[in-house]
């Protein structure tokens, strides 16, 4: 919320133009004028409507909203049946997910489609699951590769993630659901190495990868905002390369701030409330109040 926030009130500053040599994407996303309709949209986070008006990257914060709503249930499920079943199955609901979305779209309720994109994004929530879940599992398999091995999964983990997902762009294919499932893996192959790999995840426990760990998710929300920002208020006015380097002084900087003025604050709320709930619960049931670090 204070994300879109900020975007808006960037365009109600600045205002929001359209740059024609810039190319069509760039151009879908600048242009938009701030409504009252449009902001009230964005306080829920889970309907259909524009997601692309104020932060482009509050499209995935839709699915992610959804799928929290029912991931219990999505996690007993998976718990439940077999890994490999839980794989498959998603994978499958994945592909008809992606099949049904193309055919909305093309039918022109291109809004419409962003809740067969939710079945196609559980399969990335049930791998986290089934990572999460046999972490030790994995971990054990990993420790009985030797170096050599352990090198041809980390190439192929790179080409999963850098080369495949161009091949369905280079054949034409204008669904995203082939370049995701081709990238999938590598992701994996990350994952697995951090989890099990001492020698690999040593950097990631460094002070500035843990500092960009933290601030991601402001990372996440503000990247957008940034670079359309800059475009709109320096795109012919500034050179292209001091404008680049703004783009990422400024986006480290405000998810700095953000992670230190809101997040941070918004989860010691989140803490105070859970514990007051914990102490509601407690007093009814005449627990007793459990000792807290």
């Amino acid at each position: 919320v204070a994300a879109i926030a900020v975007a808006a009130l960037l365009i109600q500053t600045f205002g929001s133009r359209v740059i024609p040599e810039l190319g069509s994407w760039i151009n879908e996303l600048l242009g938009k004028e701030v409504t009252i309709g449009s902001l009230t949209e964005h306080l829920f986070f889970i309907g259909h409507y524009d997601t692309k008006r104020y932060d482009f990257a509050i499209w995935s914060l839709v699915q992610e909203m959804r799928i929290s709503l029912i991931f219990p249930a999505l996690l007993a499920v998976v718990l439940w049946i077999p890994w490999k079943w839980a794989l498959a199955s998603a994978l499958a609901l994945s592909a008809v997910s992606m099949v049904v979305y193309r055919w909305v779209y093309l039918a022109g309720y291109s809004l419409l489609g962003t809740y067969p994109i939710t079945g196609h994004c559980l399969l990335f929530f049930v791998i986290g699951i089934l990572l999460a879940t046999h972490r030790e599992a994995i971990s054990a398999w990993y420790g009985q590769l030797n170096t050599r091995h352990r090198g041809v999964l980390a190439i192929a983990g790179i080409v999963s993630y850098s080369c495949l997902p161009q091949i369905p762009h280079l054949l034409g294919v204008k669904n995203g659901g082939p370049s995701a499932w081709l990238a999938t893996p590598g992701v994996v192959v990350v994952m697995i190495f951090a989890l099990a790999s001492p020698r690999a995840g040593r950097p990631l426990r460094l002070s500035m990868p843990s500092f960009l760990g933290r601030i991601s998710y402001s990372l996440y929300l503000y990247h957008g905002i940034v670079i359309l920002a800059a475009l709109n208020i320096g795109y012919g006015r500034v050179p292209i390369g001091v404008l680049i380097l703004l783009m990422f002084m400024a986006t480290l900087a405000i998810s700095t701030l953000s992670y230190y003025w809101i997040e941070v604050p918004a989860m010691s709320l989140g803490g105070r409330l859970s514990r007051r709930l914990d102490r509601s619960k407690n007093q009814v049931t005449g627990d007793a109040i459990p000792q807290r670090p």
